[in-house]
């Protein structure tokens, strides 16, 4: 079967991939599930006819998003995880021995149960530990409801495209409760998006609501070869010892070390410009 792609609301470009093998599909309440089997990309998650993640790359989506915060916070124990259903967000949080808990928040139950049978690869047992707590529900909701602070808060959702089931997350109301629910020290994640010197206006726009409720505010990116483009993450936190550009420990994965640390937040003057990031 051929598989396309739309980008930028389908006005700009497509991307048609041959030879894609179907795994699995089903409708759930909140979107249409693939799995589909690339020849370049290996099995990877398709949400309404977006690719999410696949097996070949998204280590590299993954550690991009997950060790930043987790290198610059300085005794990082309790994490939240907003969204994540692959579990690969989760996996990557509990390769640090001292984390305490990870609690992991996503609407679509069936997709996660969908991702533990076909995914993994991705999840690599994460749902099964001892520290790792699941809840099936509404992020926002969550975050309105909870009562108690995390170190960590990783958003890990899906664009916020009109069907998709994470669109109230990208909001004022959203960020707020976001570092409303950290500690004083605490650090906030999230992807954000495209980050290129060709497109980053989704990602400004974000970066400025982010802004209204933290002091201090990075942008980064990388190129993940599924994606076809450049991923902006914006980091986000109220403690100026938490500078993403002075790591606390020096951890190396499969993509990320401190080395690529650097690079990441290594932004050309035109971005920073664009950005307004110094």
């Amino acid at each position: 079967m051929r598989f396309v792609e739309n980008y930028y609301d389908g006005s700009f470009e497509q991307i048609i991939h041959k030879n894609v093998k179907k795994i699995f599909e089903k409708k759930t309440k909140f979107q249409n599930v693939q799995i589909l089997e690339f020849e370049k990309y290996g099995r990877a998650l398709v949400l309404d006819g977006e690719i999410q993640s696949a097996v070949n790359d998204e280590f590299i989506y993954h550690e991009s998003l997950v060790h930043p915060a987790m290198c610059c916070h300085s005794n990082p124990r309790r994490i939240l995880i907003l969204g994540g259903g692959e579990g690969a967000t989760l996996r990557e949080v509990l390769k640090y021995g001292f984390v305490t808990e990870a609690v992991m928040v996503d609407i679509d139950g069936e997709l996660v149960d969908i991702c533990r049978e076909y995914l993994t690869q991705m999840n690599n047992g994460s749902f099964e530990s001892d520290k790792a707590d699941l809840i099936i529900d509404d992020a926002m909701r969550f975050l309105q409801e909870a009562k108690y602070f995390s170190d960590v808060i990783i958003a890990d959702l899906s664009n916020p495209v009109s069907s998709a089931p994470a669109r109230k997350a990208w909001s004022e109301d959203f960020f707020a409760l976001a570092a409303a629910h950290l500690h004083n020290d605490g650090i906030f994640v999230t992807q954000a998006q495209a980050l290129s010197e060709l497109e980053c206006s989704s990602h400004l726009f974000y970066r400025k609501m982010i802004a209204k409720y933290f002091f201090y505010v990075y942008s980064y990116r990388i190129f993940v070869p599924s994606y076809h483009q450049a991923i902006g993450f914006i980091f986000a936190t109220n403690d100026k010892r938490n500078n993403p550009l002075s790591v606390k420990r020096t951890m190396e994965f499969k993509y990320y070390s401190q080395k690529i640390h650097s690079n990441l937040f290594s932004l050309s003057p035109f971005l920073k410009a664009e950005l307004g990031q110094n």
